[in-house]
């Protein structure tokens, strides 16, 4: 018989390649943005450079907005996450409480629109927010993030829904509560860990946009991190230390929120999975 010891130096053992392959990327990030410009150049590549520098990240802090962009970023997601969660749990209540060929037909609706490119609704929305004058403003960016954050979200507070008996919602109603009230009061208490896994979802999906922001917003003060990033290609010269140092900047809020909130993902994509 194989012990707990034993167990788990196995599962070390076999989990020790794939943690390698996924951390990889960060660790030559982090190698890279700490380079010279000879190690850079070298090769073959080595995996420990000889020489180290901060000059890239001086550069980042000093001759680019980097942290101007990343304010962007953490605004525009934040603001655009808030309402699409509130948005995402009526029309997630609706759809898992209202069952009828309305609603179902809203529903393949919502999931219909996660399939369809980007690309075709970028130009539509381009010359709507032309006519409302709010290109190269942060509401251009907000609005086309809740257009595929809304959909997304709405699908996944679906489910959680699904998982929570409706004999919950009817007692809370026999007691004197409106639809509304047992919403608020009974449903969402229970099911925190859905609504964060949601969140992080949402938030995950306008972090990383890179077309709508390069779209719609142009000036340099303006940009978000992923956008922020391509001004270090120039026409010649790719100044690769200081696209590592900042790409590595960029990954710090999600890392961390991931961190903080990991066993809430957990919980709540597990109970999202199990209709009672």
């Amino acid at each position: 018989m194989i012990n707990k010891k034993q167990r788990l130096l196995i599962n070390i053992i076999v989990l020790l390649p794939f943690a390698f392959f996924a951390l990889f990327p960060i660790y030559s990030m982090l190698v890279l943005s700490f380079s010279s410009e000879k190690s850079l150049m070298a090769y073959p590549p080595k995996i420990i450079p000889g020489e180290y520098t901060l000059n890239a990240w001086r550069n980042v802090f000093t001759t680019r907005p980097v942290v101007k962009w990343l304010t962007n970023s953490i605004i525009l997601t934040s603001l655009s996450t808030l309402i699409s969660i509130v948005v995402a749990i009526f029309a997630g209540y609706s759809l898992s409480r209202y069952k009828n060929q309305f609603s179902i037909g809203i529903g393949y609706f919502f999931f219909a629109t996660r399939m369809v490119p980007s690309t075709l609704i970028i130009i539509p929305l381009y010359i709507l927010f032309q006519k409302w004058g709010i290109i190269n403003k942060y509401p251009s960016v907000i609005l086309a993030y809740i257009s595929f954050q809304v959909p997304f979200a709405s699908w996944m507070m679906k489910s959680f829904f699904d998982s929570i008996p409706t004999s919950l919602d009817e007692q809370a109603m026999v007691d004197g509560c409106t639809e509304i009230g047992a919403l608020f009061r009974i449903i969402l208490p229970l099911c925190p860990a859905g609504i964060m896994a949601c969140i992080l979802a949402a938030s995950v999906l306008a972090w990383g946009d890179y077309m709508f922001a390069r779209t719609f917003l142009s000036q340099n003060e303006l940009l978000t991190i992923t956008v922020g990033i391509k001004t270090f290609f120039q026409e010649y010269r790719f100044h690769w230390s200081e696209i590592m140092a900042s790409c590595l900047l960029g990954t710090v809020p999600l890392i961390f929120l991931f961190l903080l909130f990991q066993k809430s993902l957990v919980k709540g994509l597990a109970s999202g999975a199990v209709k009672q």
